[in-house]
C-alpha cells in the first residue's frame, strides 16, 4: 500500500486575497472579466474602476485595507481567535 508523503503547508508570507461579485466567490481572471478591467493590474486600479461604476449615485464606494507592497490602511484583527473564550 502507497501513503502519500504530502509536505507540511508553508505559512503564507502574505494573506490571501478573495475577490467576490456579489457575494459570490470568483478567481482572480473572473473578477478581471466581470468589473473590465485587463491586466496588469493593481488594487489601485480595481477601486478607481468600481468607484466609476456608478459615478452619479455613489452607490459603489471601495475601500482599500491593504497594497501590494504589504502596507496596512485598516488594521484588522483575528476575530475567531479573540472570540473563541466566550463561545
Amino acid at each position: 500500500m502507497t501513503t502519500s508523503a504530502k509536505k507540511t503547508p508553508r505559512k503564507r508570507k502574505h494573506a490571501r486575497t478573495i475577490y467576490s461579485i456579489g457575494g459570490i466567490k470568483v478567481c482572480w481572471n473572473t473578477f478581471q472579466f466581470l468589473i473590465g478591467i485587463s491586466l496588469p493590474s493593481t488594487l489601485a486600479d480595481i477601486a478607481k474602476v468600481e468607484e466609476n461604476s456608478s459615478p452619479e449615485s455613489r452607490l459603489n464606494i471601495p475601500q482599500l485595507v491593504g497594497l501590494e507592497d504589504g502596507r496596512v490602511l485598516v488594521n484588522t484583527f483575528e476575530w475567531q481567535a479573540h472570540l473563541s473564550p466566550y463561545s
